[in-house]
């Protein structure tokens, strides 16, 4: 988990999930694996943090790029979806690290990214972070609609997914005509199985205890929140929820054919009395 962190900040969201899969009997036992188990994260997660304070100036244990999604996400104006327009880039990385003008080349379209101040990565850190918290605790109301923006847009389209396939047009050997119809069944397909998943989540029994399926999906989605929406971060949550919406297919299944086969933990356990294992 730890390790993963660092690759992406969510990983995080993995923590709560695997406590909960290791809990104890007792709440002590329980408070013994969490401590045991975020002990284990710190111990990978605080060298990074003392190098960025060193190296930075900025004791954050992930990326502070993550200032900038932040200050994306919570401002005036902000859907919750990307926004590319001047005034939010102005307003979001003027002074980051790429407000430097020796990333540009001259012409460059994205020039107005950089006002040409000097780069200070911890000013920016710092205001941008306390810029986006202060929006979104004094806009209760608006923080609902964006996140729910952010909710849509990541299901919306399966854009995300076919240009991590495509490998920066390395891996996909198909025009435009075949990308639009692979999106259109990508996204009838990923809207029946997040359906299903939904409904094998709260109406299935073996469904709603089965909690590490659907709880690390939410999650993930929950910590979407925290930046804009983008419709590649289904990618993780995809294997969850097709598990879930297999249940329902298997479920329904043998409600419709009470006669098809059905295998359950108790007839798995159940060996002859002559059997080697017995």
């Amino acid at each position: 988990i730890g390790f993963g962190s660092l690759v992406r900040g969510n990983g995080l969201v993995l923590l709560p999930v695997v406590v909960l899969v290791l809990r104890g009997r007792t709440l002590r036992q329980t408070l013994v694996t969490a401590s045991a188990l975020i002990a284990v994260v710190a111990a990978v997660l605080t060298p990074w943090a003392i190098r960025n304070r060193i190296e930075v100036g900025v004791g954050a244990p992930l990326s502070t790029g993550k200032a900038s999604s932040l200050c994306l996400a919570y401002r005036n104006g902000a859907t919750g979806l990307p926004d590319f327009s001047e005034e939010a880039l102005r307003d979001c990385y003027t002074r980051s690290p790429y407000d430097d003008r020796s990333l540009y080349v001259p012409g460059d379209p994205h020039v107005y990214l950089s006002n040409f101040d000097a780069p200070d990565e911890v000013a920016w850190y710092r205001r941008t972070t306390r810029q986006g918290i202060a929006w979104a605790l004094h806009h209760p109301g608006d923080v609902v609609t964006t996140n729910w923006n952010k909710t849509v847009e990541v299901f919306r389209t399966t854009q995300g997914a076919l240009a991590a396939a495509d490998d920066g047009s390395d891996r996909l050997s198909i025009d435009a005509a075949q990308h639009h119809a692979a999106n259109i069944v990508g996204k009838l397909w990923l809207w029946t199985v997040t359906t299903l998943a939904i409904a094998g989540g709260i109406a299935l029994h073996t469904g709603r205890r089965a909690y590490p399926i659907w709880l690390t999906p939410l999650l993930m989605l929950i910590s979407v929140w925290g930046g804009v929406g983008l419709d590649r971060y289904q990618i993780p949550m995809v294997p969850f929820l097709a598990s879930l919406a297999a249940a329902v297919l298997v479920a329904t299944t043998q409600r419709i054919n009470p006669s098809s086969p059905q295998i359950t933990r108790s007839e798995t356990d159940q060996r002859p009395a002559n059997s080697p294992s017995a």
